[in-house]
């Protein structure tokens, strides 16, 4: 156990986790208790390459017809209340305990694929904010997730490999057919990668355009598999919700 993992532990001897939900103690080293965990939308059937929840577990039309350059993503949730909720309160209210907990919750899900994956030529990769969005965000939420999944797989983290050389809007504010677009030559990688396999970790999942865009230019560098870690991913429509949490 390292040193950030003790300390974690330890301050649970001395305050009692709360549940981000319910408010109530939840009597475990974690701030969710065990009726809202089981309440959660966890994801059961998607696709094993891009994750899209469906009716079954076998791979979507579009992954079908046009594989994508990833092997598999790993997702914990869909991407709809409370997680939508828990997420935004996470990456905008710097609501650590959630991305916390989220986290935990998605590695518990896919824990023994992502052990049998890991080794010494595995690099956790956080997906990379531009510097000027970092800056206003005051962090990367993506790389305090990979850096929590470093901890518990382990495997080694590398938060520098990839950077984002251009400040490109959220993808979420653009229409489907222009988010390739946007995101073309938005990535850089700093080496050569020499068959290293990539945990390529994120918050949310929604078109795959940006995980493709990244995957395609790892692979190109050198990189002999790519896997997608991301907390939840976005069913193919579904509400938004607010107000918990603020």
């Amino acid at each position: 156990m390292n040193l950030r993992a003790k300390l974690h532990r330890f301050t649970y001897y001395l305050f009692p986790g709360q549940c981000i939900l319910c408010k109530n103690l939840t009597y475990r080293q974690l701030d969710i208790c065990l009726a809202c965990e089981s309440d959660l939308p966890w994801l059961r059937n998607c696709c094993p390459y891009c994750a899209e929840p469906s009716a079954d577990i076998l791979p979507c039309a579009r992954c079908l017809q046009k594989p994508p350059s990833f092997s598999a993503t790993l997702s914990g949730f869909e991407y709809r209340f409370p997680i939508n909720v828990l997420i935004h309160a996470f990456k905008d209210s710097q609501h650590l305990s959630s991305g916390y907990v989220l986290t935990h919750l998605a590695y518990g899900r896919h824990r023994q694929t992502l052990r049998n994956i890991s080794g010494q030529d595995l690099l956790v990769v956080p997906v990379p904010l531009h510097p000027r969005k970092s800056r206003a965000r005051g962090f990367n939420q993506s790389h305090l997730i990979a850096q929590q999944l470093a901890d518990l797989i382990p495997a080694k983290l590398d938060q520098t490999l990839l950077y984002r050389v251009i400040d490109t809007p959220d993808q979420k504010s653009l229409p489907l057919a222009s988010r390739k677009h946007n995101l073309k030559d938005s990535f850089r990688v700093k080496r050569d990668l020499k068959g290293d396999r990539i945990l390529l970790v994120d918050d949310v999942v929604t078109t795959g355009t940006t995980i493709t865009e990244i995957s395609d230019s790892l692979i190109q560098s050198g990189a002999s598999d790519v896997v997608v870690f991301a907390v939840a991913r976005t069913p193919p429509s579904q509400p938004m919700m607010s107000g918990l949490l603020q």
